[in-house]
C-alpha cells in the first residue's frame, strides 16, 4: 500500500473527541501528503453534538486529503426516520434524541404518536444545514484499498464480498466476530464496543465506545504496519 490510511472508530456525536483524534494523526509521524482519512461509521446519536461531527466530516471532505465516510447503523436509524417518521420511537431507542438535541429540536417527554413523529420530521428537517441531508443519503457502505476492506460492522464469513448484503455490512456480530478468518480482505471495522483496539490476524476492531468511555480510536495503516494513533 503506498499511502497511510487512517481509520476512525465510533464516534456518536462527540466532535471534541474527533477533533483532538484528527489533529493527533497530523501530527503523527505515519501523516503524509497522501494520507488518507476513512471513518466507519456512527457519527450521530448518544453523545452532545452529532450536528457538529457531520459539520466536521462534510469539511474534511472538502478538504486536500482523500476522505471517505462510510455509514453506519446509526446514520440508517436517522435516515430512516427522515423518510418514515413513524419509526421515531425506534430511533429514540438509539439515542437519536441526542441527534435532534443537536439540530436545536426539542423532542416530547411522552410516548409519540404518528401525528407528533411526522411533526418532529418535519422539524428536524428544516433545522438541517443543507449539506446534511445530501451527506447521509450519500454515504457508502464499504471501501476497499488494496488488499483491507473497511465497514462498519464486518461480513459475513463464506460468502462473497459482492454478495454481501448493506444490512450484514452495518450490523452484523455474530457470526463475523467468532470467525477466525481469513476473509478476502483484512477488515476494518467498528460497530462492537471493545474495551482497547483489537488488531486481530484478519480484523482490526476499533470502536472504544467513544461515548461511554471518552476514547475514540483511530488505526494508522501503513506499509510498516498497523498502529494506534
Amino acid at each position: 500500500m503506498d499511502r497511510t490510511i487512517f481509520a476512525f472508530g465510533d464516534i456518536h456525536g462527540y466532535r471534541d473527541l474527533l477533533c483532538e483524534k484528527i489533529d493527533a494523526a497530523r501530527a503523527s509521524p505515519y501523516f503524509g501528503a497522501d494520507s488518507e482519512f476513512v471513518f466507519l461509521g456512527d457519527y450521530v446519536d448518544r453523545g452532545p453534538d452529532s450536528a457538529g461531527v457531520i459539520d466536521k466530516l462534510i469539511e474534511m471532505q472538502a478538504g486536500e486529503h482523500t476522505t471517505i465516510c462510510l455509514t453506519g447503523n446509526h446514520e440508517l436509524a436517522m435516515r430512516r426516520f427522515l423518510d418514515e417518521p413513524g419509526t421515531l420511537l425506534h430511533w429514540l431507542d438509539w439515542g437519536g434524541g441526542a441527534t435532534i438535541a443537536s439540530y436545536g429540536v426539542g423532542t416530547p417527554r411522552r410516548a409519540l404518536g404518528r401525528p407528533v413523529s411526522w411533526a418532529m420530521r418535519d422539524r428536524l428537517a428544516e433545522a438541517m444545514p443543507p449539506g446534511h441531508l445530501p451527506f447521509l443519503q450519500n454515504l457508502p457502505v464499504s471501501h476497499v484499498r488494496g488488499k483491507y476492506l473497511f465497514v462498519h460492522a464486518g461480513i459475513r464469513p463464506g460468502v462473497a464480498f459482492a454478495e454481501q448484503t448493506d444490512t450484514d455490512m452495518t450490523m452484523i456480530r455474530q457470526p463475523f466476530l467468532a470467525h477466525p478468518g481469513p476473509h478476502s480482505h483484512y477488515v476494518v471495522h467498528g460497530h462492537t464496543p471493545v474495551d482497547e483496539p483489537e488488531i486481530l490476524a484478519h480484523r482490526a476492531n476499533i470502536d472504544t465506545c467513544a461515548y461511554e468511555t471518552g476514547r475514540l480510536t483511530c488505526l494508522a495503516i501503513t506499509e510498516k504496519g498497523k498502529f494506534v494513533v
